[in-house]
């Protein structure tokens, strides 16, 4: 039911359609094509199997039915989890070094330039669209016009001295005045995607380079001159800000990734030797078996085993 009414709901938030039954409509087409493509493939592979493996009766068929859907949620619980098994204690490990971290956000720098840059130009592309298509429905007192006029106020031209777009002989429809919609609304909001994490990035670079340069000293004292401890400073004093920060900070962020590496071992370690019934080398079957097994499932291994599929 999810699959189905989630992805619905999704595409009619963001069609570019005006009424609800345009934007309905459009919602539903879109993932019939998804779902249609999905089971040409699904049926596809069907045949293939039913052309290779020796079935005999309707209860093999649906045995491999069956065994099908387990494996795709096995394998796509072991790659998501296993993802996370290994990238969270690498990260946490990796952000407690300093000269790392820095490595790490000068690598990211230019990515981070290159993506707002991106969303600039796309930005820029679809506001000269619009102007272009104010320009060619000029004079005119239609609803399609309207539309393209409202559509020029919230999205200005922002291509400047650019050439004109050429619209190709193309004439205005609402399919036209739909998709440009859209197109402008995920520009807007890719573009403010790329300038947080640009800001976050430049805010993220000071901080570290004034951890930086107070490791350089012999006052041993931050000086915040790129930016500010924030909270932090109405917790801890000044003179103890330098061992926060560059003691205690780095080394609790080891602790837990050595304790999480432990864990993430305990659980592969344990899914391999699995036996709930009689756990003789399963960690978290003794765990489970010692602790009760609905208190440890609910309040530590399944919270855990989300962040790692998260």
């Amino acid at each position: 039911m999810f699959r189905v009414v989630f992805p619905l709901m999704q595409s009619y938030a963001d069609s570019g359609h005006r009424s609800r039954r345009r934007r309905l409509l459009s919602a539903a087409r879109e993932n019939l094509r998804y779902h249609a493509v999905l089971l040409g493939i699904f049926a596809l592979g069907l045949i293939y199997i039913l052309l290779t493996v020796h079935i005999t009766s309707f209860a093999d068929f649906q045995a491999l039915l069956i065994a099908l859907a387990n494996t795709y949620g096995l394998l796509l619980a072991i790659f998501c989890m296993g993802h996370g098994l290994v990238s969270i204690p690498s990260r946490m490990w990796a952000h407690s070094n300093l000269e790392g971290s820095v490595r790490e956000v000068e690598r990211g720098a230019g990515a981070a330039w290159d993506a707002k840059a991106d969303a600039e130009d796309e930005v820029a592309a679809v506001s000269a669209e619009i102007a272009a298509w104010e320009n060619h429905v000029e004079g005119r007192d239609d609803g399609l016009a309207n539309w393209i006029r409202e559509l020029a106020l919230r999205y200005p031209d922002l291509a400047g001295q650019r050439e004109s777009v050429g619209l190709d002989g193309r004439t205005l429809t609402e399919d036209i005045c739909s998709t440009l919609t859209r197109r402008a609304r995920n520009a807007q909001h890719g573009l403010a995607k790329a300038q947080m994490g640009w800001l976050h990035l430049l805010r993220r670079t000071a901080h570290l380079y004034d951890l930086k340069a107070a490791t350089s000293t012999s006052a041993k004292r931050i000086e915040w001159k790129l930016s500010s401890p924030g909270r932090v400073s109405g917790i801890i004093p000044a003179n103890l800000q330098y061992v926060w920060f560059l003691a205690i900070v780095p080394w609790s962020m080891k602790v837990v990734s050595l304790f999480v590496r432990v864990v993430s071992i305990g659980i592969v370690w344990s899914e391999i030797v699995h036996n709930l019934t009689d756990p003789l080398l399963s960690l978290a079957g003794i765990v489970i078996r010692a602790t009760g097994e609905t208190w440890f499932l609910m309040e530590v291994l399944l919270p855990f085993l989300s962040c790692c599929t998260g």
